[in-house]
């Protein structure tokens, strides 16, 4: 067998030179064209494959339906039973109940808007000392001496804003007449009482603003 393969080699050494030489001068000129031929055939078998997979799949629906047994059809189409629960129903207070209820949360939110105060629990007292120092010292002079003021003029009634500008209403809105320092405004509450005690006035806190009006 290995004189066979020696003769072959020699008979033939000449023309597998020449066809080696060729092929690798060759070589780059006609891979372009393998390339052409390998892409042109993938673009045609791939879709083929394709379609091929696609109709196999849409064949064995049909297959896997009929394969179901008839009680399986019959379960699966079964409307289900939907659970209903009762909801007991709220009994309705009687009138005069929810006339006491609706009278007690007013009461309570008119509670709260008087008494709570802006300022943090911790200094509610120092703030309480504070503001009747300063309406002892100041504020009842400076109330005082506006009401009579506006009561020469006729005018029997202002309201202070928490910035301690008094203001009075008129026809054409609200005019500035007098500007109270340092006023407390956090402790309306508690001005509002000293200046009831006093007696001669009436007092009224009703949002930013508490309206003195003097008797």
């Amino acid at each position: 067998m290995s004189g066979k393969w020696k003769y072959f080699v020699k008979k033939y050494q000449n023309f597998c030179i020449v066809s080696g030489i060729a092929g690798f001068l060759l070589a780059p000129f006609l891979w372009p064209f393998f390339l052409a031929i390998l892409v042109n055939t993938l673009s045609l078998t791939v879709p083929v494959l394709l379609v091929y997979l696609l109709v196999c799949h849409l064949k064995k629906k049909p297959q896997e339906v009929k394969g179901e047994t008839l009680a399986e059809h019959k379960e699966r189409d079964k409307p289900k039973a939907t659970v209903t629960e009762e909801v007991p129903e709220k009994k309705e207070a009687p009138i005069y109940r929810k006339a006491k209820q609706q009278t007690e949360k007013a009461i309570e939110t008119e509670k709260k808007t008087e008494t709570i105060p802006d300022v943090p629990q911790e200094q509610w007292n120092e703030a309480d000392i504070a503001a009747t120092k300063w309406y002892l010292g100041e504020g009842r002079e400076k109330f005082l001496r506006i009401s009579k003021k506006l009561a020469a003029e006729g005018i029997y009634s202002f309201s202070i804003g928490k910035d301690g500008l008094c203001t009075i209403r008129t026809e054409k809105g609200f005019r500035r007449v007098a500007a109270i320092r340092d006023f407390p405004a956090d402790k309306r509450i508690l001005i509002k009482k000293e200046l009831e005690k006093e007696g001669g006035y009436s007092v009224k806190i009703s949002g930013r603003y508490m309206w003195i009006t003097r008797r």
